[in-house]
């Protein structure tokens, strides 16, 4: 991804939300713990994550585009109603992952860990799985 624009504190980026209104765009978040933030949603397009705690996190009707997700514990967050397209998951914990009636365009899940996640009458076109537990789910 070119240049993207690094945000390092939970308060960086609820500025960069506050001021964007709800949309992040080329942004680079690393090592920031979000649990205590709701994302009901927002909207990323073009954004990296890493190392990011985002467990328990409101991420409903948000829409992804073009990100790249690493290393990151969406452990019973809420993607229910959710639109990924292109996005590519590595190393990521996903337990009691939330994602009824989302729809997963394009997506890649690399060593991603999805025990007991609730994907009912969710919509998958086009993904690449590998080395994914899926178990319960």
């Amino acid at each position: 991804m070119n240049e993207l624009v690094p945000i390092d504190s939970e308060a960086g980026l609820v500025e960069e939300l506050a001021r964007s209104h709800g949309r992040l765009c080329g942004v680079s978040i690393d090592g920031v713990d979000l649990r205590r933030l709701t994302l009901r949603g927002a909207e990323l397009e073009r954004c990296r994550l890493t190392h990011v705690r985002l467990a328990g996190v409101d991420l409903s009707c948000s829409r992804w585009t073009d990100v790249e997700v690493s290393e990151v514990d969406l452990g019973e967050a809420d993607l229910s109603g959710a639109t990924l397209q292109r996005v590519t998951f590595h190393r990521v914990t996903a337990r009691g992952l939330h994602a009824a009636a989302s729809e997963w365009i394009d997506v890649q899940l690399e060593h991603t860990h999805l025990v007991g996640a609730d994907l009912r009458a969710s919509r998958w076109h086009g993904a690449r799985i590998a080395l994914t537990d899926l178990s319960e789910a």
